[in-house]
């Protein structure tokens, strides 16, 4: 049976592979946006689940009821 490891990158790669800048990256992993796993001082990035998350259809929360609606695209 193969098992799958993932792709883990620091912030800093993640940032580079993506062309967004750390910081943005830095905050997603704090707000717990994307899978990241904290090691020590650093934040540990899953990339492929990075990737997956950017090239996902955006969505917005709205309302009371915290209902998910697609964002039409410019």
């Amino acid at each position: 049976m193969d098992r799958l490891i993932p792709r883990m990158v620091t912030i800093k790669e993640a940032a580079a592979a993506t062309g967004l800048a750390e910081y943005h990256v830095r905050q997603m992993c704090i707000c717990g946006t994307i899978s990241a796993v904290k090691t020590g001082k650093k934040y540990l990035v899953n990339l492929d689940r990075f990737i997956d998350y950017l090239n996902a259809p955006p969505v917005a929360v709205t309302g009371e009821d915290n209902a998910v609606r697609r964002i039409s695209e410019f």
